[in-house]
């Protein structure tokens, strides 16, 4: 016999080991970078943005070239550069920041209001989140709104009388 039982415990463990589900230390980073962020609807503070609003921003920054939607009172047109300081994205790309306005998109003629879009300037999956910009440069992010749970199935019909 070329394998006694030992072995073939041994190397039956060893598979199992090998596939089993349980995090590896060292591999959350990467677990972390295959989680892409996906629009959905955000929370700032008490307002929550829709998801509708913050796609529609973020397609329209996405096909703009730089600073040029805005009319010439805004200091600053759209979309521009974000410098992400303090660092409250993670994201270390070159990153843009897009009006998002409730209900529509961002014209140029309007104001920006305050909540922004924030994405990479290249990139497939560019999403990077949602933020507020208040007065003197400060930031702060908002976070994604927190979904319904999902409704539990009806219950099987009973059984036809004949």
């Amino acid at each position: 016999m070329l394998f006694d039982l030992k072995t073939t415990v041994l190397f039956g463990l060893l598979a199992l080991a090998q596939a089993s589900p349980v995090s590896v230390p060292g591999t959350a980073e990467i677990e972390t970078r295959a989680k892409s962020k996906k629009v959905q609807d955000y929370m700032c503070g008490t307002v929550t943005l829709q998801k509708n609003d913050i796609g529609a921003a973020l397609v329209k920054g996405r096909a703009s070239a730089d600073r040029t939607e805005g009319n010439n009172g805004l200091r600053n047109k759209f979309p521009h550069y974000f410098g992400n300081q303090p660092a409250i994205f993670g994201a270390t790309a070159e990153l843009r920041e897009y009006p998002i306005i409730e209900g529509g998109t961002f014209q140029g003629q309007m104001w920006p209001g305050t909540y922004r879009v924030v994405y990479k300037k290249d990139g497939q999956q560019d999403f990077v989140g949602v933020m507020v910009e208040g007065n003197g440069g400060t930031f702060t992010i908002c976070a994604p709104a927190p979904t319904a749970p999902e409704a539990p199935p009806a219950p099987p019909a009973p059984p036809a009388k004949a």
